[in-house]
């Protein structure tokens, strides 16, 4: 009969080999997905909060701009007589419209240089839109009330903001000038 062991050998002591048990390996798995899965959740919110956050902004500048612009020339828009409308809403009514509804809104005058950035802010711009509302609060006030509303669409729900302003009377009394036509040449 042999024995195991030649003369001189040591026995062998079975040693735990280094690595990490197949539960181990699942759980660590487990955890890890799911970490990568709250981290892409919270950068889609982070990027939804962003673009929402910019709409916000960019509204309120267009509607700072068509306040202005309102301010800087009356004549433009057509604003109901004073004597008719004292404490009642109306409409004033967005040039070359025609009509006293929601106006697409162009991009601001200044635009960038560069082809590229310029397409992109017109995309932006062209879903919002703008409106313009006032009311007299007495006959002999010396001020309108004038509200610009600019909507838009965010996730397929519809967003607003509204601008308000006190402005003189006299801006409402200015003649109406039609809206400029564009010449043809020939």
């Amino acid at each position: 009969m042999g024995t195991l062991f030649s003369s001189g050998e040591q026995p062998r002591v079975l040693r735990p080999r280094g690595g990490f048990s197949l539960i181990e390996l699942i759980t660590a798995l487990a955890v890890m997905s799911v970490a990568a899965t709250l981290g892409v959740s919270l950068l889609q919110q982070s990027l939804s909060l962003g673009r929402s956050a910019r709409n916000r902004v960019v509204a309120s500048q267009l509607a700072e701009e068509q306040m202005a612009a309102l301010q800087r020339h009356p004549e433009r828009f057509q604003w109901p007589s004073v004597d008719q409308l004292a404490g009642q809403p109306f409409s004033i009514v967005n040039p070359g419209s025609g009509k006293d509804d929601y106006a697409p809104l162009a991009g601001p005058a200044s635009a960038p240089l560069d082809k590229r950035a310029r397409s992109r802010d017109n995309v932006l711009y062209k879903g919002f839109q703008w409106k313009a509302t006032g009311h007299f609060p007495a006959p002999d006030s010396p001020y309108c009330e004038v509200s610009v509303e600019i909507r838009w669409q965010e996730s397929g729900d519809p967003r607003a903001f509204v601008l308000t302003s006190a402005l003189p009377v006299s801006i409402a009394q200015v003649p109406q000038v039609a809206p400029a036509k564009p010449e043809v040449t020939k």
